[in-house]
């Protein structure tokens, strides 16, 4: 995929709740690249909890169904070691064990150089969540007119916006029944019921089961309240962070920030879903 640059660098700063795991995403390139940044890159680390044995120290998980376990894992390595090899590692995010995926690295307790793309989606697993956290990413910001492609499998995928600004589900400062993003002709599935529908679940601790819910609606009724949801992302369930809609079955106002991630549920190829790639729309203009 071709990707036009205008080598423009910034930073995006995010804070995340007091709480366990947060999942976060890649919303920049490296500086002078359209391919990636490496997971060193990504995120400043001031504020993490760095330490020589992953079960003491803050760690990233990246969801891939061929790992043991579901996830690559890696953790901020700290040590008192001064032997040249421990010192290279320090401040590094290494890999907690051997991953299948050797573009994570070759071995357990290795300095990862995976390349993350704009759109994937990690979990970021905090040692100490008593306290809200603020982190700060930075790169180079994506150009793609034509809209920054993602990679879905069927089932569960772990993504992000691909750019730094927010991910805006519908536009509903235009109004109900308007939306600046055809998501179906993009690839994404919509229905009338979540089951039949992609789905997108953001994780927030205190959701009834941990996530609140948005589909992507469709509908044979001609009823008006009815065509005015339609192609929009509306919630599944009544929200309890009333930020994403006052109840179930309402077009979403949410926007999630740039630099946090979620689950995009892909329906299976028997609803019309299946492995594709999807365009995320660019939301601004360089």
């Amino acid at each position: 995929m071709a990707v036009e640059s205008a080598n423009v660098v910034g930073y995006q700063t995010v804070t995340l709740p007091a709480q366990k795991m947060a999942m976060i995403g890649v919303p920049f390139t490296a500086a002078g690249s359209s391919a990636g940044i490496s997971v060193q890159d990504l995120v400043a680390t001031n504020g993490l909890t760095a330490a020589q044995t992953s079960a003491n120290a803050d760690k990233l998980w990246y969801y891939d169904p061929n790992e043991v376990g579901g996830y690559v894992q890696l953790h901020l390595f700290d040590t008192t070691s001064t032997a040249p090899a421990a010192q290279a590692m320090k401040g590094k995010w290494v890999t907690s064990a051997k991953p299948t995926d050797t573009s994570w690295g070759s071995n357990a307790n290795k300095v990862c150089e995976k390349i993350l793309t704009p759109g994937m989606g990690l979990w970021l697993v905090r040692k100490d969540s008593s306290q809200p956290l603020t982190l700060t990413f930075s790169g180079q910001v994506v150009v793609a007119p034509e809209g920054y492609e993602v990679a879905l499998r069927e089932g569960m995928n772990m993504v992000a916006g691909s750019f730094s600004s927010d991910f805006v589900f519908n536009n509903v400062e235009a109004g109900v029944g308007t939306t600046d993003v055809d998501w179906k002709s993009l690839g994404c599935v919509a229905a009338q019921t979540s089951a039949n529908a992609d789905r997108i679940w953001f994780y927030d601790e205190g959701e009834v089961g941990g996530y609140a819910q948005v589909h992507l609606f469709d509908t044979t009724s001609t009823a008006p309240a009815a065509q005015a949801m339609k192609n929009h992302w509306i919630t599944s369930a009544k929200p309890t962070d009333t930020s994403w809609g006052t109840n179930a079955n309402k077009v979403t106002p949410k926007k999630i920030p740039a630099g946090r991630g979620f689950w995009y549920i892909r329906q299976d190829a028997a609803h019309g879903g299946g492995a594709t790639t999807i365009k995320f729309p660019q939301p601004y203009s360089l």
